[in-house]
């Protein structure tokens, strides 16, 4: 990401990322503190979070008959796996299981205004996560979103509340 704002002369920005993307957010937050002006990390507080995903091996998805799921892996993810579904989730769950595991101590150390969303019902940042990932970093804060889940900003969810409050965390950066 870093390597994209030099090719693009961006010397500092306002990071927004999801899920695996909030954790490189969180990531060059603590490698590149002067190159992010503020952070938003959606479904996603820095630790591994595990929880579940062993039904999404293929394996599992097969011996239970998660054909839906399948067929929307493999019609959402084709250029990411040309038509290998299974191999695309394995890794998929193998980065779950692994990622993005930041300590305590990278946690503090990240210095910009940061912003975590989850939703109410996200198993994979739970409220608890949330409220620990911002106790550590100085200047940061959480916000639940009622009624979501890991996609709250995604539609069938509540993407007007999500962006809203992404909007008005950096309008207040600036003030």
């Amino acid at each position: 990401m870093i390597e994209f704002m030099d090719q693009l002369h961006i010397s500092k920005a306002h990071v927004i990322g999801y899920g695996m993307g909030g954790g490189v957010a969180l990531h060059c937050a603590v490698s590149h503190p002067h190159r992010i002006a503020s952070l938003t990390s959606i479904g996603q507080c820095g630790f591994v979070a595990s929880k579940g995903s062993e039904e999404f091996e293929p394996e599992w998805l097969l011996q239970n008959g998660r054909n839906d799921f399948i067929n929307s892996m493999i019609e959402r993810h084709m250029d990411a796996h040309q038509g290998n579904w299974q191999e695309f989730l394995r890794q998929k769950v193998k980065d779950w299981r692994t990622y993005p595991r930041l300590n305590d101590e990278e946690l503090s150390s990240i210095a910009c205004p940061t912003l975590f969303i989850g939703g109410q019902y996200d198993e994979l940042a739970p409220e608890d996560d949330l409220k620990r990932a911002a106790a550590l970093i100085h200047n940061s804060r959480y916000v639940i979103v009622p009624g979501s889940s890991h996609r709250p900003h995604m539609s069938g969810e509540n993407p007007v509340f999500v962006n809203d409050t992404i909007l008005n965390f950096i309008e207040t950066q600036h003030s």
